[in-house]
């Protein structure tokens, strides 16, 4: 089980990963298929409720 600071510091990192993945899918340099896949990975990885790339 992990520390409530170590999930705290996952969800943070979840949250900046989906910001610069959102911003790369703006910009052109991603799919929307890639950046959904991205995002699961992430949200798995870290141990997050993956929130939905629209």
């Amino acid at each position: 089980m992990i520390s409530a600071e170590e999930r705290i510091q996952n969800e943070l990192k979840y949250m900046l990963s989906l910001s610069l993945t959102r911003k790369l899918y703006e910009a052109g340099k991603l799919t929307k298929k890639q950046c959904q896949r991205l995002n699961r990975k992430n949200a798995e990885a870290l141990g997050c409720e993956e929130i939905p790339f629209e």
